[in-house]
């Protein structure tokens, strides 16, 4: 049994969670751990393990009689594997305020798990993160990226701060367990659809930095890189409304700087350089406009305004944003003129400059045109 540098301390109303498919003999030392730091009740999870890593788990429960095993006779996925637990929790163990999950495969030291009861306990309205530093040269490469993609993603789409998205040591309080039984996903899309749950409903969390533990580059992990990040990452962009929201932006600016190209080509004649701007601009942006419109409407907000209202506060927006890139375009397509810019260099010009409108719009329309109830 591996020895605690502290006492052992009463943990009695806190749960512990570990779901494992073809556990090694890992696992018996983290249930070790676990124990010896004063977590009594321990439920593990057998998410449909062959027969030859089922022994992984009798040896535990034999060392371990007060640990609760729970099975499936097939392969559900880690998320499948949480909820089933937090059910047995709900439905079976009243005395239980929370549970911490772990991974089975000794990356979790009990110490952090400690912590993280620790801090559960101060705060007990928080779903906990234990947060490992990916600057430290233990952790493998495709850790190290994966990870900071992802919460960068999450900060840059949804506004939360997380510095380890993808850690499966994580406490939950009781109060929080049915809504995130009701969360879609089995797999490892779970936990990224488990953040936007709680980014949706505003559910404050805290973070705890612990070891970044990894052994043989993290080989006793089953997370397949191409196939499980797309799982993780394919919810994230369907709701992602900033995600969208770019995606529909970029439709609008295909449409407006093809639009305007032409009109820049037919109306090249016109000697007033104010009037062929508003002429090229205006044109190109009406007819780019009604396209964002729609896919904004339709797909990215989804909005509870009606079609009529939505547009009036769309097209306002629109000549309000008009008017800026007008007058930007006018300042700056005379200053190209007299450098003697046309044609291509111009449309790169506009499209700098609609650029610099993107944020703000952005909130504009989210707040305020395409708002939810």
């Amino acid at each position: 049994m591996r020895s605690l540098s502290f006492k052992r301390k009463d943990m009695n109303d806190i749960a512990i969670v570990v779901p494992s498919l073809n556990p090694d003999k890992n696992l018996n030392m983290v249930v070790d751990g676990m124990t010896a730091a004063g977590f009594d009740k321990v439920i593990m999870v057998d998410d449909g393990s062959d027969e030859a890593h089922k022994a992984a788990f009798r040896k535990a429960l034999e060392d371990h009689p007060g640990c609760i095993l729970l099975v499936h006779e097939v392969n559900k996925g880690k998320g499948c594997a949480m909820k089933t637990a937090f059910t047995h929790i709900l439905e079976n163990m009243p005395e239980i305020s929370g549970c911490i999950t772990i991974d089975g495969d000794g990356q979790h030291t009990p110490e952090d798990a400690v912590r993280i009861a620790e801090k559960m306990k101060e705060c007990p309205d928080d779903i906990v993160f234990g947060c490992r530093d990916f600057d430290e040269e233990q952790v493998p490469f495709h850790n190290k990226i994966g990870n900071k993609i992802t919460a960068w993603v999450f900060k840059a789409f949804f506004g939360m701060k997380i510095s380890d998205a993808q850690t499966g040591l994580r406490g939950f309080p009781r109060k929080y367990l049915k809504e995130l039984i009701d969360v879609e996903g089995e797999r490892y899309e779970y936990e990224s659809n488990m953040l936007m749950y709680m980014s949706e409903n505003s559910v404050p969390f805290s973070e705890i930095k612990i070891q970044t533990v990894y052994s043989d580059d993290n080989s006793g992990s089953h997370f397949n890189v191409i196939k499980d990040s797309i799982r993780i990452y394919k919810p994230i962009l369907k709701k992602a409304t900033p995600f969208k929201y770019i995606l529909s932006s970029i439709a609008g600016t295909v449409v407006d700087a093809t639009v305007f190209t032409v009109l820049n080509s037919v109306f090249r004649n016109v000697a007033n350089i104010l009037l062929q701007t508003f002429l090229t601009t205006g044109i190109a942006r009406i007819i780019s406009a009604v396209t964002n419109y729609l896919l904004n409407y339709k797909w990215v907000f989804r909005s509870d305004e009606t079609k009529a209202k939505s547009a009036a506060k769309y097209f306002t927006t629109a000549v309000f944003q008009y008017g800026a890139s007008y007058l930007l375009c006018a300042i700056v397509f005379s200053l190209a003129a007299k450098a003697g810019i046309i044609g291509f260099g111009r449309t790169l010009l506009k499209l700098c400059i609609d650029g610099l409108l993107f944020l703000i719009s952005y909130q504009v329309q989210k707040r305020w045109v395409f708002k939810k109830g």
